[in-house]
């Protein structure tokens, strides 16, 4: 909103204009989708116990515990890439913008009061 005047021997009054727009994001589904991927690796954890303590030879151990690492290692990556992206989205769509606009008063001694002009902008 602008408001320009031109005042010939008036008084013009103070006017002033203030918005303020706040907005957040909601990370509920972000939490919801890290602890689905947590609940997956503490199950794979398990896997891994139970493989260590199976009959299995040492070599098919080895491998199925390699395997299980990786699919956590997996899923750990998954987690960090959710949650960076989670604190992107709150960082560009959480914020406050406040604008203020305001006119002064202004007052001539003249009593001329034939012209006076006011043309508001929004």
């Amino acid at each position: 909103m602008s408001i320009s005047s031109v005042s010939s021997g008036t008084t013009t009054s103070a006017i002033s204009s203030s918005t303020t727009t706040s907005t957040t994001s909601s990370t509920t589904s972000t939490t919801s989708d890290v602890k689905q991927l947590q609940q997956k690796i503490a199950n794979l954890e398990k896997q891994i116990q139970k493989e260590n303590q199976s009959d299995d030879d040492a070599e098919t151990k080895k491998k199925k515990v390699e395997s299980l690492q990786q699919q956590i290692q997996l899923l750990e990556l998954q987690i960090q890439q959710i949650q960076n992206e989670s604190q992107k989205t709150q960082t560009s769509s959480s914020g406050s913008v406040s604008t203020t606009t305001n006119v002064a008063t202004s007052s001539s001694s003249k009593e001329d009061k034939t012209s006076n002009i006011v043309d508001v902008q929004a």
